[in-house]
């Protein structure tokens, strides 16, 4: 899985095929299949080892803090893997684990708001997925970071916390 995700993240999802796996391993295409099952149980496993915990253990004393915390923490690993997010964007069955999650534990976090509603919960998600997906799209001379998400995020969330 390791050598899968490093080929992912440095070529892209096509770079990951079972016959490049079993080169690369020095193994047969079969001794990969065995492993891994299929290659959507490939890329699916993959997505739930770089985004377990996301949603979980989320800290600050307000509901901005937390959500600042949760939605970095996903920006954070899908921008070091832009490749395999564009793979679950690609194809949402492979949206498993606590990414899946990651909504709903938004949504909890905005039930500590009087005023929450489905509005506010969809900008911040739409935001937070299309900035993923504009910095995995980007030309690798063009990066964004973590700080470029939280400029507009931060003032989403001082806008609510007012």
């Amino acid at each position: 899985m390791d050598a899968a995700l490093s080929m992912i993240d440095k070529e892209g999802d096509n770079a990951a095929s079972f016959r490049a796996l079993a080169k690369r391993l020095n193994v047969t295409p079969m001794a990969v299949a065995h492993h891994v099952g299929s290659r959507h149980d490939m890329l699916s496993g993959l997505i739930v080892q770089v985004f377990e915990g996301v949603g979980g253990n989320i800290a600050g004393e307000t509901p901005a803090a937390r959500l600042r915390a949760i939605l970095v923490r996903y920006c954070e690993r899908a921008l070091q893997h832009p490749n395999l997010i564009r793979c679950a964007f690609a194809d949402p069955t492979l949206i498993t684990g606590d990414l899946k999650l990651l909504t709903e534990n938004i949504r909890t976090i905005l039930a500590d708001y009087d005023d929450a509603n489905d509005t506010i919960l969809n900008l911040i998600v739409d935001y937070t997925h299309g900035f993923v997906l504009s910095a995995a799209a980007a030309p690798d001379t063009f990066t964004l970071s973590t700080a470029d998400y939280l400029q507009s995020l931060d003032w989403v969330l001082d806008r609510i916390d007012a």
